[in-house]
């Protein structure tokens, strides 16, 4: 089945696009000396000003899946000898990254959202890696129980680096939070299609949304722009509202707005900055 989501823009405001940079892109300032940190292992999901980096790994739902956590030799030169990597569980992460991502700047937290710590019982971590001589970097391999992890609360693993064999450890990135999930009903790859003011006619075959958590997915909102957009589904009516669009501007969500469950298709419709501009329909083809 090939999912479909048309996108029409009826109105786009070109302040919109200001801070259209890659929300992915890293770029270590530690200096021309190689650092040891953690790579991406998805795309970030914590605040620009959030020291901890957030990430979603979901996985479709099996006794056993691993998380793969790229550990990077940063910088201009490949490793001139094995580098040990110790790494150890550090919920203490996730409990700042929490204070920084969901408590509002009078204080009051939004304790909805906070992560949980993942019951250790369902994941192993392995006390290291080794950044092999010659190489820039290695993975980190964590076993998952995926189906023991359900939708009552967001989990979380926090991690940190600890040493490295005598090598830098990044500043910035020695600390990471993955929140490890299932995936959702919503969660896959979509054709999207677009036209209208802004842009000629453009169609992406494997555009993806993603899970962030129980009836959440996160896409990317034009696909040659970096700018995210979250949606929620009420799996009870299936309505569909767009909750975040990176950029913190108003959004107006109308009820028009629905899933279809049986042709996997969305149409969304809403207003930011005081005007329809996106309306997304569902347009449905199916491979025998």
């Amino acid at each position: 089945m090939k999912k479909i989501i048309n996108y029409l823009l009826l109105f786009l405001g070109v302040a919109f696009f200001t801070s259209c940079l890659k929300d992915t892109q890293v770029i270590s300032p530690e200096g021309t000396h190689n650092v040891v940190e953690f790579g991406n292992v998805s795309n970030i999901l914590s605040g620009a000003n959030n020291p901890y980096r957030l990430y979603v790994a979901a996985f479709p739902v099996s006794p056993l899946d691993t998380l793969v956590v790229p550990v990077n030799f940063a910088g201009a030169n490949h490793a001139s000898k094995d580098i040990t990597v110790k790494i150890e569980v550090d919920n203490s992460v996730v409990d700042s990254l929490n204070v920084r991502q969901y408590v509002d700047d009078d204080g009051n937290p939004d304790s909805d959202r906070f992560l949980q710590p993942l019951d250790p019982a369902l994941y192993t971590v392995p006390a290291s890696v080794v950044i092999k001589k010659g190489s820039l970097g290695s993975e980190l391999l964590i076993p998952i129980k995926i189906d023991q992890i359900d939708f009552d609360a967001s989990y979380a693993i926090g991690l940190t680096i600890t040493d490295a064999s005598g090598e830098i450890i990044s500043g910035n990135f020695n600390k990471i939070v993955v929140n490890v999930t299932p995936k959702n009903d919503y969660d896959g790859v979509y054709e999207y299609k677009m036209d209208g003011w802004f842009a000629t006619t453009r169609t992406v075959p494997d555009a993806e949304l993603e899970t962030t958590g129980a009836h959440t997915v996160r896409g990317n909102l034009f696909y040659y722009y970096s700018n995210t957009i979250d949606y929620q589904i009420d799996p009870s009516t299936n309505q569909v509202t767009v909750i975040a669009i990176s950029g913190g501007y108003p959004i107006t969500n109308y009820p028009e707005s629905k899933w279809d469950p049986t042709t996997k298709s969305m149409h969304v419709v809403y207003d930011v900055l005081g005007a329809i501009w996106l309306k997304i329909s569902p347009m449905l083809s199916l491979d025998s």
